[in-house]
């Protein structure tokens, strides 16, 4: 059987949230992933950017479930409550590997 798994973790930049989130499955069971279980760590390449800089933004990834994992990773921007910006990307890993996946935003021109 199959169960679906979730790892979150998020950061803040200034007035913007960023927010990383994996949902897929794992055929090790009806078990559900423990906090840090896969998001290790979310980082920016910069402490602070102007308006209309790209921010590359790396999500780190330890698959520490027991069994290999396929899923999805999500990754929500939101200026207070609103979302400004969503990406995904397919992800499949091993038991016990590491990997990173990195994705560009580019913040916006003027602040509303």
């Amino acid at each position: 059987m199959n169960a679906k798994k979730l790892s979150f973790i998020g950061l803040a930049i200034g007035l913007f949230t960023i927010c990383a989130i994996l949902v897929g499955l794992s055929r090790a069971g009806p078990t559900m992933a423990a906090s840090g279980d896969l998001i290790q760590q979310v980082y920016t390449d910069k402490a602070r950017y102007n308006p209309g800089d790209t921010v590359t933004i790396t999500v780190k990834i330890k698959n520490n479930t027991g069994a290999d994992w396929s899923g999805t990773l999500y990754l929500d921007i939101r200026r207070l409550e609103t979302l400004v910006h969503s990406d995904s990307q397919s992800l499949s890993i091993a038991a016990g590997a590491i990997t990173t996946k990195t994705f560009a935003w580019t913040t916006p021109c003027q602040s509303k």
